[in-house]
């Protein structure tokens, strides 16, 4: 049986200042936290924050480091496989957006800042773009969407749908309903019919 390691002191202190800092950065921006905000919600000293991270910069670009390499890593994830029956294209897109729902409400914070805030945002959307069309382009190929369309077109529609889902600060209880809805328009597009 594997021995579950402690968690230090120091790591729990470290840890809650990039919670602490995250919530922070989203309420009022960058520019408008600075390091004794952390310090004072987090609860500890402005020298312990200076034995963590160099500076409010360095602590800033490991959330969105972390964010978009998490971030990534799901989009990644979802690439639909060669093998999936094209009568299941449709469920594999209702539950990808459902995912990507589930990711950035339990990333709040975080998806305020790098989606939402200049000027990260910009940066956040383009590479997200960039990695949705990664995946498109694949399963462009393996016949899952039409080649009539550009995979830059497509992309860009599926992250228009994501970002306007996310702007209307959806709750939870709504996620399963309103990646239903998203999945059939992203799958039918307007011409969309509910089958006889």
């Amino acid at each position: 049986m594997k021995k579950v390691r402690n968690v230090t002191k120091g790591e729990k202190t470290r840890q809650r200042l990039l919670d602490v800092s995250a919530e922070l950065f989203a309420e009022h921006s960058y520019h408008g936290t600075r390091v004794s905000d952390i310090v004072s919600a987090a609860g500890v000293t402005q020298p312990s924050f200076y034995s963590y991270f160099k500076t409010k910069d360095e602590i800033y670009q490991l959330l969105l480091d972390k964010f978009d390499e998490e971030l990534e890593e799901l989009v990644v994830s979802m690439l639909i496989d060669a093998s999936l029956p094209k009568e299941d294209v449709q469920k594999n897109i209702t539950a990808s957006f459902r995912k990507y729902l589930d990711f950035f409400t339990h990333h709040h914070h975080l998806t305020k800042i790098s989606m939402f805030q200049p000027p990260q945002s910009d940066a956040t959307r383009n590479k997200l773009h960039k990695w949705i069309v990664r995946n498109m382009h694949l399963e462009q190929q393996r016949g899952f969407f039409s080649q009539e369309i550009s995979v830059d077109v497509l992309a860009g529609c599926y992250l228009g749908i994501l970002i306007q889902t996310l702007l209307e600060e959806p709750d939870v209880s709504e996620l399963d309903d309103i990646s239903h809805e998203r999945g059939k328009f992203l799958y039918g597009g307007l011409t969309y019919k509910t089958a006889k």
